[in-house]
């Protein structure tokens, strides 16, 4: 054992890890106003004034519709009748909280068109045609008691919709619009402004960022547990990278639900809002690259500026076996305080669990933990004060897989 570990000590001995943590500042404006599209390892920025327009077609697919309401702009989509003929017949009056629909905070596809009672929402197939035909009602409630009614009428690679402006007394001309999928290409929506009749873009290009700094509805607990639907500040994440949230050092696999990071990393305490910093969440790219992103503070809509830091960790978990069932990371390295982050990339563990083991230079075991988690991705803070500075191998053992990486206590 001291053979093979001294040997794996001179492999690594030229290797330290240094990873750079850079604070980034995302202000959203005034009632956090614009939507933030942000790109973590360019550290770039691109924003919308979240105003410029009140419906969201997803056209990043010929076979998969949705259509989203702009929430985040105090708009609420009503079904008021699942009968397309009653178009000219629906009021203002048939709106209600009863018959409220929202967009989904889980996956960007399923917007509140999607959740109408058609077959596919807002409307049913048609075999002989292959399009999405409409055969629902709504109105939307804009939050100076504006009003507009709209059907879908169909989708067969672009959508095509009908709307009407309430003017207070009556409801004014059909206008009918078509938006094609083939517009805005590098975008998964296709943006509609109904006061202005316009078509607009309202996101960044789908390479140019990870993350969005937007309004948009959550699920709110109130003060007896229940769950309410409530306009929120939070973080959407793009459907390109996934995100493992690590609270109280214990993390679950990587996400692809666009709200894994969501709203509740603040909290507002009546004066201000104080920030969970002891809350981790790590990015992950499809090329596997993970950043370790922390908040660190929040203005409020007075400014709608968040602070946050972002590391890249990806070193950590780096390995020479492409195909490793078990990735592992330790940061910092070099820890300066003794207490270091293990980070568990466990793809496909067996029923022994995992060991972790760490020795000092003369092969000697210092320091041993044992963990029966399933598959996913873990941070584990390990308490290495009782060890002296130096050169130690923290090496981790799953039924056959096992790895080993230098680490250096200061």
């Amino acid at each position: 054992m001291k053979k093979k570990l001294l040997s794996m000590a001179l492999l690594l001995g030229a290797f330290t890890i240094h990873a750079q943590v850079v604070t980034h500042t995302v202000t959203m404006g005034a009632g956090s106003g614009n939507n933030v599209f942000y790109k973590i390892n360019t550290q770039s920025e691109t924003s919308y004034n979240n105003n410029d327009w009140d419906l969201a077609f997803y056209r990043d697919s010929s076979r998969q519709k949705g259509i989203r309401i702009n929430d985040g702009k105090g708009l609420t989509l009503h079904e008021v009748s699942n009968n397309i003929n009653d178009w000219n017949t629906v009021s203002i009056g048939d709106v209600s909280d009863e018959n409220a629909l929202y967009n989904s905070d889980i996956t960007w596809a399923d917007g509140a068109f999607d959740a109408g009672s058609a077959q596919f929402g807002w409307g049913v197939y048609n075999i002989s045609t292959h399009a999405v035909t409409g055969s629902v009602v709504f109105i939307i409630k804009y939050p100076n008691n504006q009003f507009k009614k709209v059907k879908i009428n169909s989708f067969l690679g672009g959508y095509n919709f009908t709307y009407a402006n309430w003017d207070g007394a009556a409801w004014g001309p059909d206008i009918t619009q078509e938006l094609p999928n083939t517009a805005n290409a590098n975008n998964y929506f296709n943006y509609f402004n109904l006061n202005t009749n316009t078509a607009v873009i309202a996101e960044a290009d789908k390479t140019a960022w990870d993350l969005e700094f937007t309004k948009y509805t959550g699920d709110v607990p109130t003060f007896d547990g229940t769950l309410m639907k409530y306009v929120v500040t939070g973080v959407l994440h793009n459907p390109n990278v996934t995100v493992a949230k690590s609270q109280n050092m214990e993390t679950g696999a990587f996400s692809e639900e666009i709200n894994a990071i969501g709203y509740n990393w603040k909290t507002f305490n009546g004066a201000d809002y104080s920030v969970d910093s002891a809350t981790n969440y790590f990015v992950k790219y499809a090329d596997a690259t993970v950043y370790k992103l922390n908040f660190q503070s929040f203005s409020g809509t007075s400014t709608g500026t968040t602070v946050f830091t972002t590391e890249d960790v990806t070193a950590s978990l780096s390995t020479s076996d492409p195909l490793a069932q078990v990735q592992f990371g330790v940061f910092p390295n070099p820890s300066t305080n003794k207490r270091v982050n293990l980070l568990l990339d466990l793809k496909n563990t067996d029923a022994a669990g995992l060991e972790v083991q760490i020795f000092n230079t003369n092969g000697g075991l210092v320091h041993q933990e044992q963990y029966t988690d399933g598959s996913g991705f873990y941070n584990r803070e390990l308490d290495l004060s009782k060890l002296s500075s130096g050169i130690y191998l923290v090496k981790i053992q799953s039924g056959s897989y096992g790895a080993t990486k230098k680490l250096i206590l200061n």
